[in-house]
């Protein structure tokens, strides 16, 4: 091959070569989100309220009276959750304190790590308790839904196995 074909040749890969380089770079321009995604909104602690309380109403079929009484169960349920977890975040920081110490060599204290453990076999239990509390509220048409509601939230990422919904009347 003569040196005129091979220099026609290392043009052409290299004309080609650009072209696909523009062409990727076009795409991947033309695909990027035109915002980052931002987290939404704080809502209010009323607003929360408000929106279970609308949740309630609309999935579960909850009048007013069964509404209140749920919202104070879960305010109940929140601030005993909030405080146990406090109180594994200090048992955690405790634990790593003891790794960060110089001159020590660090062990898993076995009463932290069984402390800790009892506090989440607590929150589980809360929250099991928390669950009666609200079939308690339940009429047995609701408790249908709400059986739906709690197999989606414990299942979502298996929802071929999901029980129908029940009709609503």
């Amino acid at each position: 091959m003569d040196i005129f074909k091979q220099k026609r040749y290392l043009i052409l890969a290299t004309s080609v070569l650009v072209v696909l380089n523009i062409a990727t770079l076009a795409m991947l321009w033309i695909d990027r989100p035109a915002h980052p995604k931002s987290l939404p909104p704080q809502m209010s602690a009323g607003q929360q309220e408000e929106r279970i309380r609308m949740l309630l109403h609309q999935e579960l079929g909850f009048t007013d009276t069964q509404a209140s009484a749920y919202i104070k169960l879960r305010r109940q349920h929140n601030d005993r959750i909030h405080k146990l977890k406090r109180e594994i975040d200090q048992i955690k920081r405790q634990m790593f304190d003891a790794v960060l110490q110089t001159g020590v060599q660090p062990t898993l204290s076995d009463s932290l790590l069984n402390l800790a453990q009892k506090k989440q076999a607590q929150i589980e239990r809360l929250t099991f308790q928390h669950l009666l509390d609200l079939k308690t509220l339940s009429t047995p048409e609701q408790e249908q839904y709400l059986q739906h509601l709690l197999h989606q939230l414990f299942q979502k990422h298996q929802r071929n196995g999901a029980p129908p919904r029940p009709p609503r009347k």
